[in-house]
């Protein structure tokens, strides 16, 4: 795991916004955990909402930012970006 942190570390994705398609579980939710890790704010899709809310809950109980969305809404930039406001 330490290599992989070394590569996380030159690969920072702060302030960026990541959209993890199928991150409400297997490989999609690995990938939102680590893009979380390297800083990005996480938008965990999937075509069931509990499963992408459990997981940007996840995040955000870590410290990181994730918002969750159901795949087949009308997924806008504006909407993504929207969901990170504080």
């Amino acid at each position: 795991m330490g290599s992989w942190n070394r590569i996380l570390d030159r690969l920072r994705l702060d302030d960026k916004v990541a959209y993890v398609t199928g991150g409400g579980q297997g490989i999609g939710r690995a990938f939102a955990h680590a893009l979380g890790e390297a800083g990005a704010k996480v938008a965990v899709v999937d075509l069931v909402l509990a499963k992408a809310e459990a997981v940007a809950c996840e995040l955000n109980l870590k410290g990181k930012h994730g918002a969750a969305l159901k795949l087949g809404q009308s997924l806008l930039k504006t909407s993504i970006y929207s969901s990170f406001k504080h």
